[in-house]
């Protein structure tokens, strides 16, 4: 759920609704990526919900940010 709770909102693999972060980074997520026949249907719920940029992070993939 950490990477959930920072966005300004996620969506579970298996959501179809648009769920609402602590907003502390300006990206929209969806984690642990693995149904490619409903990629776009699930992107399209997050483009509708916000024009924020969204992250996509497929099963076991990590993200790094450094400063």
């Amino acid at each position: 759920m950490g990477v959930y709770m920072v966005s300004e909102s996620y969506l579970k693999p298996k959501g179809d609704k648009a769920q609402a972060g602590m907003r502390l980074l300006p990206i929209q997520t969806i984690c642990h990526w693995d149904q490619k026949e409903s990629k776009e249907q699930k992107l399209a719920l997050l483009r509708d919900n916000s024009d924020s940029m969204i992250l996509v992070l497929n099963e076991y993939q990590t993200v790094e940010i450094y400063r």
